[in-house]
């Protein structure tokens, strides 16, 4: 049996925690900073990993989970950062770059060779949509206010484009289906624009109201269809692909709104929530039965993570100014759970590998801390500073 000492440094502010957990050659990092820091999760659960980066205040959040050389990386600011999420199942990724303010948000969703990309900025930016159905794919730019939207679309090697501006400027639609394909242009001020079309029992229709109104997209790809509502000032968008019985669903609202991206590949579902200022955001996915979900307040609110791989799950709490977070991540039979709180609370970790805990309770400020440990070949190392003391604690290795 290898077995690894688990070491803890206390020093209060604005210091890091780390642990890292191994189950068959998986690894578990989790750095925690109270103040302006960030954290990291790594999980690996064969050969696959998750990390997790969440700062408190002004700083990014990534999660990248595997499954089966299968990643996800989250990337989530609190105020003006980015967010990325990739996601992939068999060799299919998905990412997704979302900024609070002024930024740009991207998805890439593959599914069997087949890729999405989403970019959306929320005040003056632009928003590209790429979606592949075996080997087709839709490209849609959307700017909120004086910019073009590009929509392409293919469906057995089939495509369509969509050029809209917003304000007095032309839009353009150019669909093939098998070497046929349409143009359509339009300018308008405050009207909207409808695009219905066919392609074996598929169909894609378009609304898009210039100000204050809602744009939807519903495309068929052998009974798979994209639903996608976009209002252009104080409205939700919402995208519905489905890719062979597999559907994504986004909802993005520009201001206070909520945001929401289920995507299912081959029975797995993703769901996003994202709201800009003081809402909550949830990401669930899943990988063959196994799910991530994800809420992210972006004040005082709190975030779980409940990842599933082969009946294994992760949760995790995140609490922004003075809450708690919570970590538990099962690897066959095996979980570990992590409370942990910003100011003046206590954390706990307990960690099973193969019938193997980890207990660890850790005080901000003038508490103790206690770590129990269960080896089989599995290591755990924790660093947590709090408060100018250190503790040295061995591993009870079986």
């Amino acid at each position: 049996m290898n077995c690894h000492m688990a070491s803890k440094w206390c020093q209060w502010c604005r210091k890091t925690s780390k642990v890292n957990i191994g189950c068959r050659d998986t690894t578990l990092t989790y750095y925690s900073n109270m103040n302006r820091k960030t954290s990291k999760v790594n999980i690996g659960c064969r050969d696959t990993t998750l990390t997790c980066y969440s700062n408190m205040n002004r700083k990014t959040s990534k999660v990248n989970i595997g499954c089966r050389d299968t990643t996800l990386t989250y990337y989530s600011n609190m105020n003006r950062k980015t967010s990325k999420v990739n996601i992939g199942c068999r060799d299919t990724t998905l990412t997704y770059y979302s900024n609070m303010n002024r930024k740009t948000s991207k998805v890439n969703i593959g599914c069997r060779d087949t890729t999405l990309t989403y970019y959306s900025n929320m005040n003056r930016k632009t928003s590209k949509v790429n979606i592949g159905c075996r080997d087709t794919t839709l490209t849609y730019y959307s700017n909120m206010n004086r910019k073009t939207s590009k929509v392409n679309i293919g469906c057995r090697d089939t495509t369509l484009t969509y050029y809209s501006n917003m304000n007095r400027k032309t839009s353009k639609v150019n669909i093939g289906c098998r070497d046929t394909t349409l143009t359509y242009y339009s300018n308008m001020n405050r009207k909207t624009s409808k695009v219905n079309i066919g392609c074996r029992d598929t169909t894609l229709t378009y609304y898009s109201n210039m100000n204050r109104k809602t744009s939807k997209v519903n495309i068929g790809c052998r009974d798979t269809t994209l639903t996608y509502y976009s209002n252009m000032n104080r409205k939700t968008s919402k995208v519905n692909i489905g890719c062979r019985d597999t559907t994504l669903t986004y909802y993005s609202n520009m201001n206070r709104k909520t945001s929401k991206v289920n995507i299912g590949c081959r029975d797995t579902t993703l769901t996003y929530y994202s709201n800009m200022n003081r809402k909550t955001s949830k990401v669930n996915i899943g990988c063959r039965d196994t799910t991530l979900t994800n809420y992210s307040n972006m004040n005082r609110k709190t975030s779980k993570v409940n990842i599933g791989c082969r009946d294994t799950t992760l949760t995790y709490y995140s609490n922004m100014n003075r809450k708690t977070s919570k970590v538990n991540i099962g690897c066959r039979d095996t979980t570990v759970t992590n409370n942990s709180n910003m100011n003046r609370k206590t954390s706990k970790v307990n960690i099973g590998c193969r019938d193997t805990t980890l207990t660890n309770y850790s005080n901000m400020n003038r508490k103790t801390s206690k770590v129990n440990i269960g080896c089989r070949d599995t290591t755990l190392t924790n660093y947590s500073n709090m408060n100018t003391k250190t503790t040295n604690e061995k591993p009870n290795c079986p």
